[in-house]
């Protein structure tokens, strides 16, 4: 029987992108700015018909941004702004 990819997996998905993130990124960047940076990428793809990709992506978006905003803090992430 094929398992259905189901919101409550990507939630749990999304939970492991934002532990993954925070041991990469603390303590240069404070756990909250990364829950938000991930909700917002998770956001970017709310209305997507196809969630399967969705924590990838996410997560691959959220590591972007966070990176540039510890190699640059005079820049803002999009999720302190």
């Amino acid at each position: 029987m094929k398992k259905e990819f189901s919101h409550l997996d990507e939630g749990v998905e999304i939970q492991h992108v934002i532990e993954r993130l925070d041991a990469e990124f603390s303590p240069s960047m404070p756990h909250v700015a990364i829950v938000d940076t991930v909700e917002e990428c998770v956001q970017r793809w709310s209305d997507a018909p196809i969630r399967t990709f969705v924590p990838l992506l996410t997560e691959r978006r959220a590591t972007e941004e966070l990176r540039a905003a510890v190699a640059n803090p005079s820049v803002r992430s999009p999720a302190t702004v």
